[in-house]
C-alpha cells in the first residue's frame, strides 16, 4: 500500500479539488484536508456509491458531498 495517495474531494454545487493524503485515508481525513465540513442535510458519495465518514479511500477515489434529495 503506498504511503501517499491522491483523491478528489468536492461539495456539490461547487468545485472538486485534488488533495494528497499521507497517513489517514478515510473520508473524514479527506474532508479535513480539503477544509470541507459535512453539514446537516448532506450525504457522502465515494465513486458514486453512498459512503460515510469512516469509509476507507484508495488512490484516485472521488469524494462528493451533495444535498440529500427528498421526494413526495
Amino acid at each position: 500500500m503506498p504511503d501517499f495517495i491522491r483523491v478528489e474531494v468536492g461539495k456539490f454545487p461547487g468545485s472538486v479539488h485534488q488533495i494528497g493524503l499521507n497517513g489517514g485515508r478515510t473520508v473524514r481525513d479527506a474532508l479535513n484536508a480539503a477544509n470541507i465540513a459535512l453539514e446537516p442535510g448532506y450525504v457522502i458519495y465515494v465513486n458514486d456509491q453512498r459512503a460515510d465518514l469512516a469509509t476507507e479511500l484508495g488512490e484516485g477515489d472521488q469524494v462528493i458531498l451533495t444535498q440529500k434529495i427528498t421526494g413526495n
